[in-house]
């Protein structure tokens, strides 16, 4: 809730160039580039354009960047 623009969002998916081999049922895509994962969202440095939840580029997991968190879920059973 109200997270647009706060800081783009590390995702598990590995980066690739289009989506010709994401999986179907909704699982993380683990083929692909092994050094990049996808990161979502815009961030606070963001124009308007790209702070929308369809926004989306590349980070490597050694980059350290103040515009770049992750969303902690919990699931309930």
């Amino acid at each position: 809730y109200d997270m647009h623009g706060n800081v783009r969002e590390w995702t598990q998916d590995r980066w690739q160039d289009d989506y010709t081999e994401t999986p179907t049922d909704g699982a993380p895509m683990l083929g692909g580039h092994s050094a990049l994962h996808v990161v979502r969202g815009g961030c606070y440095q963001d124009p308007a354009s790209v702070v929308r939840v369809t926004a989306r580029g590349r980070a490597s997991a050694i980059d350290k960047l103040p515009m770049i968190g992750v969303r902690l879920v919990r699931e309930l059973n």
